[in-house]
């Protein structure tokens, strides 16, 4: 077996970003940064402890700078891996300013994801993204590529016709099965995938 990446899962505990950044009361860095250090404490490798996105979009997520110097320089000793969402260029280069030395970006499914989440079309997503890819490259910056909406969500745009297909292949006839999150697997670890995992 040895340690091959095909041979090992990665468990992202995105909690302390996602989790907390639509909650109705708001903590502060050294909260989050509590938080993170919990995770660590209990084994935790991975964690995405915030985003450098819009502090009046998402006031949850303002201070991710001051969460990522309170844990080392985004980067803990003990060889876990703390990453940051940046939705944009600026973000990226916002988050490697902070210390970031991890990463994750968002691929859109859709037109409509990517507008409902970053006010972008799906292609300006995507060359962003590019961008981003090439700075982390030469600055040596892990990046972690997310695909949300590529089974189901329900601000996707898919047309009615790949959406019935959806169904029909299903194993229980629905959108978003396992059968469908199966697959997405299957492309993350084959070779076509290797450019944007960089594994």
């Amino acid at each position: 077996m040895g340690d091959d990446i095909s041979n090992r899962s990665i468990v992202n505990d995105v909690g302390p970003r996602d989790g907390l950044q639509n909650q109705e009361k708001i903590l502060t860095p050294s909260d989050r940064a509590a938080l993170v250090r919990a995770l660590l404490d209990a084994g935790m490798r991975h964690v995405e402890v915030g985003a450098f996105v819009s502090e009046k979009a998402v006031p949850a997520m303002a201070g991710t700078g001051e969460v990522l110097a309170a844990l080392n320089d985004g980067q803990d000793a003990r060889g876990r891996i703390l990453t940051v969402l940046v939705p944009n260029v600026r973000g990226y280069e916002l988050a490697v300013a902070a210390g970031a030395k991890s990463v994750c970006m968002v691929l859109y499914g859709s037109d409509g994801m990517a507008e409902a989440n970053v006010k972008m079309s799906r292609q300006q997503a995507e060359a962003a993204a590019m961008e981003i890819l090439d700075k982390a490259r030469s600055q040596g910056v892990r990046v972690n590529c997310v695909l949300p909406g590529n089974v189901y969500a329900p601000m996707g745009d898919h047309p009615m016709e790949i959406r019935d297909l959806r169904r029909k292949a299903g194993v229980l006839g629905t959108e978003g099965t396992a059968c469908d999150i199966a697959w997405a697997v299957v492309f993350l670890v084959s070779d076509e995938a290797k450019w944007v995992t960089g594994v």
